[in-house]
């Protein structure tokens, strides 16, 4: 029978720990770049306030953080500041109609259909929508979720991480949709931060409700 040694051991509890961080480095970073995200307009008027905010998530998300996890974070504010989605949600000024809106809908209105009971007992669905805006030059409604995942290289790999949340996405369309009571239904757009992309979600056919 094979045996490990103590030390060997030891190896290993250390490599494991340091796997368990480094899933959890990112999860934090993900969560205050999401902050970031949400409190965009923050940055432009008070630039201090904005670092604090998501330094503040960052260290609530992890615990404590080392200074060169403070640094992994530092830099992750530089690239995101520096990046086209960035510039894409600044350019958007005045076209912005909401962030961080809370949506309540109907089970019977997900694209999936009612929830069974034991899932959804209360037969509705909450969630909080990013940002809706009108496209500036077509004028199109649009809905945008931030996603913070981290993604392999593959080139398949961000419709793949699109693909899961197209329900998430479309839910939130048909909400807009039904709550405006608009002709069709919104673009859906997802803002993968890590590849600093956006993918666009084709919903799948909606009709709108008679009335």
């Amino acid at each position: 029978v094979a045996t490990v040694s103590a030390g060997a051991e030891a190896d290993l509890l250390q490599v494991g720990l340091g796997r368990e961080r480094s899933r959890r480095i990112a999860r934090a970073l993900g969560t205050a770049l999401h902050r970031g995200f949400e409190r965009a307009p923050m940055a432009d008027v008070d630039p201090a306030r904005w670092q604090a905010l998501v330094a503040s998530s960052f260290e609530t998300a992890l615990g404590t953080s080392t200074a060169d996890e403070q640094e992994t974070l530092a830099g992750a504010c530089e690239r995101l500041l520096a990046g086209p989605l960035w510039r894409r949600l600044t350019a958007l000024g005045s076209a912005v109609v909401a962030r961080e809106l809370p949506l309540l809908v109907s089970a019977q209105d997900r694209p999936e259909g009612p929830s069974s009971a034991e899932s959804a007992p209360l037969e509705a669905y909450v969630g909080i929508l990013d940002l809706l805006y009108r496209d500036p030059e077509s004028g199109e409604w649009v809905v945008a979720d931030f996603k913070t995942d981290e993604l392999g290289d593959e080139g398949d790999s961000l419709a793949q991480h699109a693909e899961r949340y197209r329900s998430q996405l479309e839910t939130y369309g048909r909400a807009v949709h039904q709550a405006l009571d608009l002709e069709a239904m919104p673009r859906l757009e997802l803002w993968f931060v890590a590849k600093d992309r956006i993918e666009v979600v084709h919903p799948r056919r909606v009709d709108r409700p008679s009335r």
